[in-house]
């Protein structure tokens, strides 16, 4: 039997349109250590992070895609929950999926 684990993408933005330009640009500025420091926070050694244009309500915003390999459900959880917490979001999207541990291949 082939082991499982979790494959997950979450989307979230740093954006908020009720704030200022200065105070959404200084959380961009910040962001990739932020994201560093919240992924270490939960135990999470690796990650991918694409930035990508996302629409709320009708209006684009900046957004990103963390791309989860081999990891817990309950961290993906933990992560979602602190990227929507942290950049006060309403919601974030979360997709997790079981893949196969033999279908990955680390070189």
């Amino acid at each position: 039997m082939m082991e499982m684990i979790y494959r997950a993408e979450i989307y979230f933005s740093y954006y908020q349109s009720k704030d200022s330009k200065i105070k959404n640009w200084i959380r961009k500025l910040k962001l990739k250590k932020t994201l560093r420091e919240i992924l270490n926070s939960i135990g999470i050694d690796y990650a991918s992070i694409i930035p990508l244009t996302g629409i709320y309500r009708g209006k684009s915003e900046p957004s990103f895609l963390v791309k989860l390999y081999d990891v817990p459900e309950y961290r993906i959880v933990e992560l979602a929950t602190k990227l929507k917490n942290y950049f006060n979001q309403d919601n974030v999207l979360v997709e997790i999926e079981n893949i196969e541990k033999e279908s990955l291949r680390k070189l």
